[in-house]
């Protein structure tokens, strides 16, 4: 049960995908080395172009040559301890890069500086002096105007985690309509794809009316199949959505030698066909905030949908779903959420006004078996749950329990709300309701984090090899929620999810944000961010016209 409850805590707050960033503010001061050690960036010759002479052409090229390996370019040296490298190590490979020179040119080592790392944040290349020599005559280095030529040294492992840490010392902003999607060996942008699917209309054969039948002489529910029909013909989603399953098992042991057999099953098609009521109302709710000049931010009205009160929206009879249902508890079913309402019709499919069910009671199938020394108990969750009279609980070997008893909306909103203003490296608290008591499960979304930390690299444009070299931990960064009450007015503080009941827009804003950066290959590179202002803003710009 802790492992089902956590993953339910968890599914609701991690996504995966591709991501587009915007760097912004605040760059790192510490140097930053190109990728190739061996790329010549264009520069400003020292010497004259149009040079006839063999013998100081050659010359120039040698000078040039030392000149190039700057701290931009520096001499890697292939170690996984960076403090032992020596001036012989760095010297040797300088002098492979001149072998076409023949014995015409002597190269002389005159002193090395080793690679230092300063209070773990900035990288001191190692820096190789020597003199050369050309055919018996001492090269001048144009840029100290002396014989003294000096080539910046460092190891891969370390040129590597300083590329990573400086990604990481840069304050950002994720626009969602810029994230790229990977469809079909591409990236296709998120913007793009809302665009056609507002152009083509996809959702225009959508219902405004809930059906209050299950067959074709019900308008409504004819469009809704058509609906359906539409949505298993697209590219990619249709064979998703009409061969789609969740099969998944969970196995968790207890005391006592004990186990936990979680089963979690359902097909995708049945899943959409049970959400019929609460699609067509969002849908409805989206097109009343449209017309009363209300929020378009998808995301935020999904938020304020699901906490709001259910109610008829332009008379499409979403009151009449799931009416008068005999509840277990005794009385009748009452939502107060729609949350609520779309449990139920997850758990238990929905009946329409004519009092027809629909045709899968059990979209989502959960079932929890417990053993114990020689006992199996197994455990059905739909939405509530049955009542077992005393005298038969000693002896019970199977039962239901609900998962509006075991989440009641309270709990669930307690959990929403720890999101605002909250500590990344803390775990969020997850009350369920087990029997008749309340208990605690921590959800260590910090782990799930950890885990995005190498993806947000990559799409920030980062290497494979620099991401494959580095261990990267966040150390700390607290999540706020904002908001906006007026067109383009002031970002506030919201602290929980009742602050977003009539906001206009939303933004994620973390900030505190500290990472360390440490080398796999090299256990002696430890980096820490300096950045701090460090934060980074997600801006979930989808706007609400897609399904408008």
């Amino acid at each position: 049960m802790k492992k089902l409850l956590t993953i339910l805590g968890s599914f609701v707050l991690t996504s995966s995908g591709a991501l587009s960033v915007i760097a912004c503010q605040n760059q790192p001061s510490v140097v930053k080395p190109t990728n190739d050690p061996n790329s010549e960036p264009p520069q400003d010759k020292p010497f004259d172009e149009s040079e006839k002479d063999p013998l100081q052409q050659k010359k120039n090229r040698i000078i040039n040559k030392l000149n190039r390996f700057s701290e931009l370019t520096p001499i890697i040296v292939d170690s996984n301890d960076f403090q032992t490298v020596n001036g012989d190590d760095a010297f040797d490979i300088l002098k492979s890069n001149f072998t076409d020179f023949g014995d015409d040119l002597t190269l002389a080592q005159t002193n090395f500086n080793k690679i230092e790392v300063v209070d773990n944040s900035t990288m001191h290349y190692g820096k190789l002096e020597l003199t050369a020599n050309f055919k018996g005559e001492e090269l001048i280095n144009p840029k100290t105007k002396d014989n003294n030529f000096s080539v910046a040294v460092t190891t891969n492992n370390l040129k590597l985690t300083n590329e990573t840490i400086q990604k990481l010392n840069q304050s950002l902003t994720i626009v969602f309509s810029k994230m790229n999607l990977p469809i079909a060996g591409s990236n296709l942008p998120i913007k793009t794809i809302l665009d056609l699917i507002v152009q083509f209309g996809l959702f225009n054969n959508v219902p405004t009316v809930i059906p209050t039948k299950f067959d074709d002489s019900d308008a409504n529910w004819k469009g809704w199949q058509n609906f359906v029909n539409s949505l298993t013909t697209l590219p990619f989603v249709g064979e998703f959505l009409k061969d789609g399953v969740i099969d998944q098992t969970i196995n968790e042991k207890i005391p006592l030698g004990g186990t936990v057999t979680v089963t979690i099953k359902g097909k995708y098609l049945d899943i959409l066909n049970s959400l019929a009521p609460d699609i067509i109302h969002f849908r409805n709710f989206i097109i009343e905030q449209h017309q009363q000049q209300k929020s378009q931010n998808l995301l935020l009205l999904l938020i304020q949908y699901l906490f709001d009160t259910p109610r008829n929206i332009n008379n499409d009879g979403f009151l009449n779903v799931n009416k008068n249902l005999d509840s277990n508890k005794g009385g009748k079913i009452k939502f107060t959420t729609n949350l609520e309402h779309i449990l139920h019709n997850l758990f238990d499919g929905w009946n329409n006004k004519s009092n027809e069910w629909s045709a899968v009671r059990t979209p989502i199938s959960v079932v929890v078996v417990i053993k114990v020394l020689l006992i199996t108990t197994t455990i059905n969750i739909k939405y509530e749950k049955v009542p077992v009279p005393f005298w038969k609980i000693l002896a019970l070997t199977s039962g239901t329990e609900g998962i509006i008893d075991i989440l009641p909306i309270n709990h669930l909103k307690s959990f929403v709300n720890q999101l605002f203003n909250y500590d990344l490296n803390s775990d969020l608290k997850l009350t369920a309701r087990i029997i008749k008591w309340d208990t605690s499960f921590s959800i260590p979304l910090n782990k799930t984090i950890q885990q995005l930390i190498p993806t947000m690299l990559k799409v920030n444009g980062h290497s494979d090899e620099a991401i494959a070299d580095s261990d990267v931990r966040l150390t700390s960064g607290k999540m706020h929620i904002e908001y906006q009450d007026q067109p383009n007015g002031e970002w506030k503080l919201a602290n929980s999810v009742d602050d977003l009941t009539s906001a206009l827009d939303m933004r994620i804003n973390i900030d505190g944000i500290g990472f360390t950066v440490k080398s796999i290959n090299d256990k002696t590179i430890l980096f820490k961010t300096t950045n701090e202002d460090l934060h980074m803003i997600f801006i979930p710009d989808i706007d609400s016209n897609i399904l408008s």
